[in-house]
C-alpha cells in the first residue's frame, strides 16, 4: 500500500510542480557539485546552498555512525536517504507548505533525510484535524522536529489535547508552542497534569493557570515533588492562592538559583532591612527579587542616600525597585525637589508620586506649576537625559545654590540639574556640568 501511495504521490508532484525552477539545468560554479547536490537541486527543488549543506550532513551521518560501511554501501544508503527526502518534501508541498516552510524544514530538522512519509503524514493530518492552519503546522514541526519520530497515540495526541483543554483556543496554544519548543518532548502524565492539579487543589483560578502556561510554560514541566514544595512555600509565605501573586511568586522562586536568591536578599538586608521585612516586600511585589542585584542596590542606595528615605519604605512601596531608575525615579525626584524648594509641595511622603502614570504625574506635578516655576518641564526632560547620559564620579560635581538656581543632585555619579527659580531659561547641558 505504501508503495502505491508513493507512486501516486510522485505523479501528483510532477504534475503540480513541473516549473522552470525544477526543470532547468542549474549553472554550477567550480568545483562541480556531487551527484547528490545536483539531485537535491533538480529533483527536490532546493537552493544550491541548502543542497550542499544537506549533502554534507548525509555524508557525515554515514561516516560517523557506529556501523562501518563500504563505499558501495554508503552510496546505496545515500541514495535511499535522498529518495526519502524527495518523498517527504513532495508530501509537504502537496499539503500546502510554502517553499520557505520547506527550506526551514530541511535546514532546521535534525537527520531530516532519515525521516519517512509514514512518520510525517499522520502527525500533519492530526494537526490539521485539530484546526491548525498549514502555516501553524509548519511552525510547529520546524520548532519541534522530534515529534516526527515520537508516538502519535501515546505522546503527541494526549499532550496536545490536554493543552487545548487548558488554553481553549488554538491561538493560545500556538503562543505557548512558540515560547516552549520542547513541549512535545515531555511526558505530561508525570509532570504537567499533576502540577496543574496541585495548583487547582490549592484554589488557584483557571485564569491564573492559563496565564502561567502562556507566559511561563517551562515551570509546568518541573518534577512533581519539586513543584509541590514550591506551592507549599508560597502558601507558608502568606500569599493567597486565589491571587495571581501566588503563581508569580512561584515563578520568581523557580527562576532563580538558591545562591542568586540569597544574594539578592542579602543585598537588600545590607541597606538596613531584616529578612522578614524583605519577605513582606516580596509578598506585595513577587517580581521584586527578579530584578538584578545591581538595580536593587542602585535604587535602594538612591532612596536612602539621596532621597533620604528610611529603608523600611521598601516594605510599603516595593514597586520602587521595579520602576525604571533613569526614566522614572530620577526625573520625578528632580521635579519633586524643585517643588519642595519652592514650598509648592508639603509633607514628607511623596513616594506615591513615583507610581503614577506618566500623564497624571506631568499634569499634577509639572504642568500645574509651570507658572510658579518656569522651565519645570525642561527640568524633567533634562533630568531624564542626565540620568541616561554618561556617568561621572560623585566627586566631579558640586552642589551649587544661588538666588537664581537650586542644584538638584540627580544620582551618585551623574550631572546636577541646575533648576532656574526666577528665570525663564534652562542653562545648556554643558553649563550644568560643575566639576571640582
Amino acid at each position: 500500500m505504501l508503495h502505491l501511495f508513493v507512486r501516486r504521490l510522485l505523479r501528483c508532484q510532477f504534475s503540480q510542480y513541473q516549473s522552470i525552477r525544477f526543470l532547468k539545468t542549474p549553472t554550477w560554479t567550480s568545483p562541480p557539485p556531487s551527484d547528490s547536490v545536483q539531485y537535491l537541486v533538480t529533483t527536490c527543488g532546493l537552493p544550491l546552498k541548502t543542497s550542499v549543506a544537506i549533502s554534507k550532513t548525509i555524508l557525515l551521518e554515514l561516516e560517523s555512525g557506529k556501523a562501518h560501511y563500504s563505499a558501495s554501501q554508503k552510496l546505496q544508503l545515500e541514495k535511499k536517504r535522498l529518495r526519502n527526502l524527495k518523498f517527504v518534501l513532495a508530501f509537504l508541498r502537496l499539503h500546502g507548505f510554502s517553499e520557505d516552510h520547506v527550506e526551514d524544514f530541511v535546514t532546521r530538522v535534525p537527520l531530516v533525510s532519515s525521516i519517512r512519509v509514514s512518520n510525517v503524514q499522520p502527525k500533519i493530518q492530526f494537526f490539521l484535524d485539530m484546526g491548525f492552519s498549514v502555516s501553524d503546522v509548519a511552525s510547529i514541526i520546524v520548532g519541534n522536529p522530534f515529534i516526527l519520530k515520537g508516538s502519535l497515540a501515546n505522546h503527541l495526541r494526549p499532550n496536545l489535547t490536554f493543552l487545548v483543554q487548558v488554553l481553549h483556543t488554538n491561538d493560545r496554544v500556538m503562543k505557548v508552542l512558540r515560547r516552549w519548543q520542547l513541549f512535545f518532548k515531555f511526558d505530561f502524565e508525570k509532570t504537567v497534569i499533576p502540577n496543574v492539579a496541585a495548583l487547582v487543589d490549592e484554589g488557584v483560578s483557571r485564569m491564573a493557570v492559563l496565564k502561567l502556561f502562556e507566559h511561563h510554560p517551562m515551570l509546568m514541566i518541573q518534577k512533581q515533588e519539586k513543584f509541590v514544595k514550591l506551592v507549599q512555600w508560597a502558601k507558608e509565605l502568606g500569599i493567597k492562592p486565589t491571587t495571581y501573586s501566588f503563581v508569580v511568586a512561584i515563578v520568581s522562586k523557580c527562576s532563580l538559583s538558591s545562591q542568586n536568591w540569597q544574594n539578592k536578599i542579602e543585598a537588600i538586608k545590607s541597606l538596613g532591612l531584616t529578612e522578614e521585612e524583605v519577605m513582606i516586600a516580596f509578598r506585595k511585589a513577587p517580581t521584586l527579587l527578579r530584578q538584578s542585584e545591581e538595580k536593587i542596590r542602585k535604587v535602594m542606595e538612591f532612596c536612602v542616600n539621596t532621597m533620604k528615605l528610611e529603608p523600611v519604605v521598601l516594605c510599603t512601596y516595593p514597586a520602587l525597585v521595579m520602576y525604571s531608575f533613569e526614566e522614572r525615579i530620577v526625573p520625578r525626584f528632580a521635579v519633586i525637589e524643585v517643588l519642595k524648594s519652592k514650598k509648592l509641595m508639603t509633607g514628607e511622603t511623596f513616594v506615591w508620586a513615583f507610581g503614577l502614570p506618566e500623564k497624571i504625574f506631568l499634569d499634577k506635578f509639572v504642568r500645574k506649576h509651570l507658572r510658579e516655576v518656569q522651565g519645570l518641564m525642561e527640568v524633567y526632560q533634562q533630568a531624564k537625559l542626565g540620568a541616561m547620559g554618561d556617568r561621572v564620579s560623585e566627586r566631579e560635581f558640586l552642589f551649587l545654590e544661588t538666588p537664581s538656581f537650586v542644584a538638584v543632585p540627580l544620582l551618585h555619579g551623574s550631572l546636577i540639574a541646575c533648576v532656574p527659580l526666577n528665570k525663564n531659561i534652562i542653562e545648556s547641558k554643558e553649563d550644568q556640568k560643575v566639576q571640582l
